[in-house]
């Protein structure tokens, strides 16, 4: 049980990781650019994506 709440924890602070990296991602874009298109919001989902595989190897690590 302690173990599964472990895991749980890990995920969601990988997933958090992901979401603020990728956000940040989105601003810095949107002001390089100058520009509030769907492109960012792409990118956001893209990394946000890509940030959960890490959240489960991390878990899969414990």
């Amino acid at each position: 049980m302690n173990k599964l709440t472990t895991l749980v924890i890990f995920s969601l602070f990988g997933f958090m990781i992901g979401f603020v990296i990728g956000f940040t991602g989105v601003i810095f874009t949107s002001y390089l650019t100058g520009s509030t298109s769907i492109f960012p919001f792409l990118t956001l989902m893209n990394l946000m994506e890509s940030g959960s595989p890490s959240s489960s190897i991390i878990g899969v690590g414990i």
